[in-house]
């Protein structure tokens, strides 16, 4: 991401995502890094509003990642 305007988050409990979400209220690509539980929790919290994903899959089982 060098040379982009990003900003970078951890999720660090229950309903996180949820917080960080709201804070963009303007269309924004999120940035998913980590496991399938992880990706879902930001799909959920973007589903109804116009925000894009990108899946970045560093989860332990990388489930997502290899189902087709």
């Amino acid at each position: 991401m060098e040379g982009r305007d990003c900003e970078i988050y951890f999720s660090e409990y229950k309903d996180h995502v949820k917080e960080i979400v709201k804070n963009y209220p303007e269309k924004t690509r999120f940035y998913s890094v980590g496991g399938d539980g992880f990706f879902n929790q930001v799909i959920q919290n973007i589903v109804h509003i116009n925000h894009g994903v990108v899946c970045l899959p560093f989860g332990t089982g990388n489930d997502f990642s290899r189902a087709r």
